[in-house]
């Protein structure tokens, strides 16, 4: 499968000249146009995020969607490649009628998230519902076998369950 039409192209690194500060800054404003300054709906509610705690005067979500998956926030390591995707967040959300996405809903511990996983491209985005909106949670590559089969098995189940 190709690249969805109305999935934006990556932002490379390369393109800034490999200046880190710079492109972080590039991804940032980015994540900030996309959420902070209007944000997106699901299923007619807002997809909000989590400010605080801030890092870096970014806002918590922002971490969340860039950086390995570490507890501490200090000790996030930045995920080249889900930064290069951050254009695609929005989009994989707002597209989500396109049966190139799956959509399923799991637990994690008391809370429901709402997996969007764009399976040819090797992305997740994935929202925590609220009462009355969703949160932007986190996103990532899902490039593993292991984690390409836990999925399928995930969104198999839920469809079993649910149709």
């Amino acid at each position: 499968m190709s690249k969805p039409e109305w999935l934006p192209g990556l932002i490379e690194l390369d393109e800034y000249g490999g200046n880190w500060r710079e492109y972080i800054e590039v991804v940032y404003q980015c994540f900030v146009e996309q959420f902070v300054d209007n944000q997106p709906l699901y299923k007619g509610m807002t997809v909000a995020f989590k400010r605080h705690p801030e890092e870096d005067n970014k806002v918590y979500t922002f971490g969340h969607c860039t950086s390995s998956d570490e507890k501490i926030i200090a000790d996030r390591v930045p995920d080249l490649r889900r930064c290069e995707r951050i254009r695609w967040i929005r989009p994989i959300i707002e597209n989500c009628h396109d049966p190139a996405i799956k959509i399923w809903k799991n637990k994690r511990k008391r809370e429901t998230r709402v997996l969007f996983w764009l399976e040819e491209m090797d992305f997740v985005v994935i929202l925590t519902e609220r009462k009355g909106y969703y949160i932007l949670w986190t996103t990532y590559m899902t490039d593993r076998p292991h984690t390409r089969e836990k999925f399928r098995k995930e969104y198999e189940a839920y469809i079993s369950r649910n149709s």
